[in-house]
């Protein structure tokens, strides 16, 4: 079918996002996608195809009034996005056709929309997005509680994932997505600030501190310490009680 695509070429221009022949082309099978599945479920009330490109698809763009998204391609790492109650995939898809570096996790409490959500990322052809049930941020939630209870304790994802009868990836991507970062990234931050204020409010040694916080090793701590602080455990110190001092 030929659409009329003079409207959403001027709303692209509008926002300043330039599409290539392909990305149009996802736009568009993406509308095909969302009015025939439409038909045997409530999507959205919004089908002719002029106002799902305002509404829906020019919406959903829009973020980059607010936001520059211009260089994502530089510093994709970033740009991470969870669209909580995406329903039909607005804004996560646009913005993932628009965007392809970036990074998108779509959440609904609805599994038919989540079957609808998947077809539609696979149809299309695209990576680094995933769409998961709604009940996912509370796994994200609990796999949380479990990994922090006890910073010594260092338990598999994959365990913790058996326990809630799903793979070890979709938890990770649950935990990416309520988060935005992933577990080691989160885990290694907690310690981290942690360690950072028993160094200042307490006089513990540094090999009780690194034990506290989940390192059996004093020196892999100080190692990482460094890379968060630019500095060693010690020296931070010190150089916190001289700013106290001079206060």
């Amino acid at each position: 079918m030929a659409y009329n695509l003079e409207k959403f070429k001027k709303g692209l221009d509008d926002l300043q996002i330039h599409l290539d022949e392909k990305q149009m082309g996802q736009f568009l099978t993406y509308y095909e996608l969302l009015v025939e599945t439409n038909k045997v479920m409530n999507l959205t009330a919004i089908t002719e195809f002029d106002e799902v490109i305002e509404k829906h698809f020019l919406d959903s763009l829009s973020l980059c009034r607010v936001k520059d998204l211009r260089s994502i391609e530089d510093r994709p790492e970033t740009y991470r996005i969870l669209d909580l109650g995406t329903g039909a995939g607005f804004p996560g898809i646009p913005l993932k056709i628009a965007f392809p570096d970036m990074e998108i996790v779509l959440m609904d409490s609805l599994n038919k929309r989540i079957r609808f959500l998947n077809e539609v990322i696979q149809t299309l052809g695209l990576t680094e997005i995933s769409a998961v049930h709604g009940r996912a941020e509370e796994m994200a939630k609990k796999a949380e509680q479990i990994l922090t209870a006890d910073l010594k304790q260092h338990i598999p994802v994959k365990q913790i994932a058996q326990q809630f009868g799903i793979s070890e990836t979709s938890l990770k991507n649950y935990f990416r997505g309520v988060y935005g970062k992933n577990v080691s990234a989160y885990l290694r931050d907690l310690r981290m600030n942690i360690a950072e204020k028993l160094l200042i409010e307490t006089k513990l040694p540094i090999s009780e501190i690194a034990s506290r916080v989940g390192y059996t090793k004093q020196g892999k701590f100080a190692e990482v310490f460094r890379q968060q602080f630019q500095m060693n455990p010690l020296e931070y110190r010190r150089s916190k009680k001289l700013e106290k001092i001079l206060e």
